[in-house]
């Protein structure tokens, strides 16, 4: 074999190994979708099973694939054949965030996992599953801790002026006080959060700033765990909680 010919298949040689190792790294990438790479159905690289759509994981799926994965596998069978409840599943791991995401309002999807008095269904059959793994989420993921990944409460008000968007609490310094002094309570009472509390979440505005600093400076009052209302508990409780240690940075509107 001539030398030219020789440095030509060598060539193809190296250059089919490198299409190899390209397109294998290509597909790996979605071999592993119960973390956070995964595929939605209908997409060109399908995968019935993927828990959210490509590169949208987030604590709650990782939650769900990691410690429900008996209940996870179960669901979704490696044929891809999937159980009615998977959906539940799905739409909980898609959307576990209550109040702003990427600058639209969303409701969290994990409701149907609410369920306090579920108990565990001593047999075998599809009801049986369907509750274990209501448990298992419900138990690990959705009521797991004071700041559970599978319900997010995410603060935010509407910038000033058409079409400048929203910000949340974790955009400014004074928001991101406020979340890290009183997460757990702001999951407690995402749906009673104060207006005057939303407006730390853009101080960089005067008429925000002013508003957030007069709210983390009034008195909490006199707690009303006797014989007051959802409400009035939660604002007592957010202003312990949240306001005393964060109100100089406030000030600074940043």
């Amino acid at each position: 074999m001539r030398r030219r010919d020789a440095l030509t298949l060598g060539f193809f040689g190296l250059l089919a190994s490198a299409c190899t190792v390209l397109v294998g790294n290509q597909l790996g990438k979605y071999s592993d979708f119960k973390v956070s790479d995964a595929v939605h159905p209908g997409s060109q690289q399908t995968d019935p099973c993927a828990l959210t759509g490509p590169d949208a994981g987030n604590a709650c799926s990782e939650c769900i694939a990691e410690k429900c994965a008996a209940d996870y596998s179960y669901a979704c069978q490696p044929d891809g054949s999937t159980k009615s409840w998977f959906s539940t599943m799905q739409k909980c791991a898609e959307d576990p965030v209550e109040g702003y995401r990427d600058g639209r309002y969303a409701y969290n999807a994990c409701s149907s996992y609410n369920r306090p008095d579920a108990e565990q269904i001593g047999a075998e059959d599809e009801a049986a599953h369907e509750r274990a793994a209501l448990i298992c989420v419900r138990d690990k993921c959705y009521k797991s801790s004071p700041t559970p990944p599978c319900y997010q409460c995410s603060v935010g008000i509407k910038k000033p002026g058409s079409g400048s968007g929203v910000a949340v609490l974790q955009d400014s310094d004074c928001g991101r006080c406020i979340a890290d002094n009183c997460g757990a309570v702001l999951v407690r009472c995402c749906d009673q959060v104060p207006e005057a509390l939303k407006a730390c979440a853009y101080p960089q505005d005067p008429t925000n700033k002013g508003t957030c600093v007069a709210l983390l400076g009034a008195d909490a009052g006199k707690d009303p765990a006797d014989g007051g209302n959802v409400e009035t508990k939660c604002q007592y409780d957010l202003a312990m909680a949240c306001y005393g240690g964060c109100i100089g940075v406030c000030k600074l509107g940043h």
